[in-house]
């Protein structure tokens, strides 16, 4: 494996010699086991990544990597994490089964992959089949560093009509959305922020028990909204929305089928979010 890693590197050493930056991105979807770097479990997976990123930057030297993880939101995703010192970019393949066009952000699993990285990585759409339209990853706060469409039909208008030309128009003509032709450079880029946050000190709270029942707490009167959206970023109800004293106060959200979800609220704080698992 040190012959074929330092093969690889040779073709990585004429691209950085060419001062072109690679999005590396190796061992892939590991956790899903689909793959051999998968199938001895993250102790050997995290061994072989380790290995590479040694060989690569300390003994060949290469800096012209950008190191792309991909993750899941598993309960054991972090097993298998190669770790902040080895990772620039963690990234989610997501794919729609049975297969549809659908465009939404994918807010709750943005949301979710923030969480538990704890906001020290960028986000990237690192594989997937339709692409989110950038209106909805704006409306939705799920900023995606990039995107990156698999390759054939799911690129065009195919059999599943993942990405029509019309789509494509759609995505690449949006302001959102830097094309190689309107790279700025990194020196004048200038990221806007449409809604403001709420800091980890802020006046609300959020906690989720279980599978029935949602917990929200704030210390102000407010008018509070209380949204549930699905994981493409798709609205799925309104919990709430009306004016709140300060206090706790408990939603049952037991009528919602199994599966992630966000949770948003708004209120004159800000904007709270939580992904959340029902099972």
């Amino acid at each position: 494996i040190i012959k074929a890693l330092d093969t690889v590197a040779g073709y990585l050493k004429s691209l950085s010699d060419s001062n072109v930056a690679v999005l590396w991105r190796p061992l892939h979807e590991s956790s899903g086991k689909w793959f051999w770097w998968g199938y001895k479990g993250p102790g050997a997976c995290k061994a072989l990544y380790r290995l590479m990123f040694d060989r690569f930057t300390n003994y060949h030297k290469l800096n012209n990597l950008i190191w792309v993880w991909t993750t899941d939101e598993a309960s054991d995703a972090l097993n298998w994490y190669p770790g902040d010192d080895y990772v620039d970019i963690v990234g989610r393949d997501y794919y729609y089964y049975p297969r549809e066009a659908n465009h939404g952000s994918l807010v709750a699993s943005f949301e979710k992959l923030k969480e538990m990285y704890s906001g020290k990585k960028l986000v990237t759409l690192s594989e997937n089949g339709s692409v989110p339209y950038p209106d909805s990853m704006v409306a939705d706060g799920a900023g995606w560093s990039y995107f990156m469409p698999w390759y054939g039909d799911y690129t065009m208008d195919g059999w599943a009509h993942d990405n029509t030309a019309a789509d494509w128009k759609t995505i690449m003509n949006n302001d959102y959305v830097i094309t190689l032709d309107k790279m700025p450079g990194w020196d004048k880029y200038v990221v806007s922020v449409k809604d403001k946050k709420m800091s980890a000190a802020t006046s609300t709270t959020l906690m989720h028990y279980g599978k029935h029942i949602l917990e929200l707490t704030q210390s102000v009167n407010s008018a509070t909204v209380v949204d549930l959206m699905g994981i493409n970023g798709r609205h799925i109800a309104n919990i709430h929305s009306g004016n709140l004293g300060a206090g706790t106060y408990r939603f049952d959200i037991k009528n919602f089928a199994s599966g992630m979800y966000l949770v948003r609220v708004k209120n004159t704080s800000g904007i709270l979010t939580k992904p959340i698992v029902i099972n």
